[in-house]
């Protein structure tokens, strides 16, 4: 059992590290690791050598369009064993000229008591303090074996994740599963997740012609794909309740008990601070208790996209060729 004089010693040495724990993380976030762009191929492996520090580090590497690399490397203690696996993640829209950013997504900024970088907390900062907690428990005496796995490109679909668990299996036996991207209720409250609901995805795509056409010309008698496609998304969920209209999709879905309802509402959660923190106007719920079991118990459907027709600046004017003069 850990004492009382155990937990000073801990916490005075993670107030030593914290120096330490900041330059590494400073580091790694502003290196533009962004798995989705192929000319990013260098910062890729440059993040994954800066996260591994070098020693004991393998690499694995699947195809050549697009960098797809996961780094892992182990450290040995006692007995016991423990695998973590973190997820190193900006994303596209930070590398395209920071949209929605206050400050530069790959700089270094500390304010207010917030440390303000793409990847500080999803999920540099989160990997980052695994490893850190890990080097701490041993530090402390804690008897365990941890193997680290990172893995730098989740924002494409993580294609080469399966193959390196089963090429890897035996060095990755392990007796539990920590993965790192998660969240605390608040400033003051780690949370501990105990499950995740899990994502199903796919991409739609629709085409109602060859090329591109006018709709003074064509406006009434060519289907809008646009136009089609929020038909279809009406038809999947109800936007004013985010109620799913899907057939059977709430069929296995196990309701809340009262007493994990009564749990997430004593959890300390805040919805005005978390409407704060988000800086959302709008929300389905307007009480916590609700708005728990929406984002933890029940599953969803989500639209993260849509994009057709003229997709630059302003509007066009006529996608028709002017015509040639004599």
């Amino acid at each position: 059992m850990t004492t009382p004089i155990e937990i000073g010693r801990a916490r005075a040495r993670v107030a030593e590290l914290r120096n330490e724990y900041e330059a590494a993380l400073r580091e790694l976030v502003e290196i533009p690791s962004v798995s989705a762009l192929a000319e990013r191929k260098a910062d890729i492996r440059r993040c994954g050598e800066a996260a591994a520090g070098g020693s004991g580090v393998s690499v694995a590497r699947r195809g050549s369009s697009k960098p797809k690399e996961i780094r892992w490397w182990s450290e040995s203690w006692d007995r016991g064993s423990v695998a973590r696996r973190g997820l190193l993640q900006p994303s596209r829209r930070a590398a395209r000229g920071g949209e929605a950013w206050k400050t530069e997504p790959f700089r270094w900024v500390s304010k207010d008591r917030a440390l303000l970088a793409r990847g500080a907390t999803d999920d540099k900062g989160p990997a980052l303090a695994a490893l850190f907690g890990a080097r701490l428990a041993a530090e402390m005496g804690v008897s365990f074996r941890a193997r680290f796995v990172w893995e730098l490109e989740e924002e494409i679909g993580s294609p080469s994740f399966p193959a390196f668990l089963v090429s890897n299996r035996d060095a990755l036996r392990c007796e539990s599963v920590v993965v790192s991207d998660t969240i605390w209720i608040s400033r003051e409250r780690p949370a501990i997740p105990y499950a995740l609901r899990g994502m199903l995805t796919a991409l739609l795509r629709l085409e109602s012609a060859a090329n591109d056409t006018h709709s003074g010309d064509t406006g009434g008698v060519v289907k809008n794909p646009i136009a089609e496609l929020c038909q279809v998304i009406a038809s999947c969920v109800d936007a004013s309740t985010a109620r799913v209209l899907i057939p059977g999709f709430y069929d296995d879905v196990a309701e809340p008990t009262a007493a994990e309802l009564d749990a997430f509402e004593s959890s300390g959660f805040d919805l005005a601070a978390f409407r704060e923190a988000y800086d959302l106007r709008r929300l389905y719920h307007n009480n916590g208790r609700d708005a728990l079991a929406a984002m933890w118990a029940k599953p969803t459907f989500e639209v993260h996209g849509i994009a057709g027709g003229y997709q630059g600046k302003g509007w066009r004017r006529s996608s028709r060729r002017a015509p040639r003069r004599n």
